[in-house]
């Protein structure tokens, strides 16, 4: 006589099959073996840190700074303008921006700068 359970011991019997055969047609019942994932096969570091939490999270830890970008391991991104909103380049147009001042005038008080016009590219200079 077989038990009256929803478990694969009980099934198996009801049905006159093996276990193994009711796991695998139903492998969620009570008594079948739990496939490993490979989140199960992974081992974390237990630190709140990108590469500790992006691991537990199963996903790169470029993956998790870019959802996280304050949690410590990610990289701190540093502005790429000022307060004004300058670039922060050593080109003219960044420079001549902090100076709250034109490309025009800075590559004139500043003509080796990178992007100012090059001797060959600037506007001839007419004398008397």
């Amino acid at each position: 006589m077989c038990c009256k359970a929803l478990t694969a011991e009980c099934m198996a019997c009801q049905k006159q099959t093996t276990e193994e055969s009711i796991c695998k047609q139903n492998p969620t019942i009570k008594g079948c073996p739990k496939k490993k994932s490979e989140k199960d096969e992974r081992i974390c570091c237990l630190a709140l840190t990108a590469n500790c939490l992006a691991c537990a999270e199963g996903i790169t830890v470029k993956e998790y700074c870019r959802k996280n970008p304050t949690i410590a391991g990610c990289p701190e991104k540093k502005p790429d303008k000022d307060e004004r909103g300058c670039c922060r380049a050593l080109t003219a147009e960044c420079l001549a921006c902090t100076e709250n001042t034109t490309v025009k005038k800075y590559c004139k008080k500043n003509p080796d700068t990178i992007g100012c016009p090059k001797p060959e590219e600037r506007e001839p200079i007419f004398c008397c």
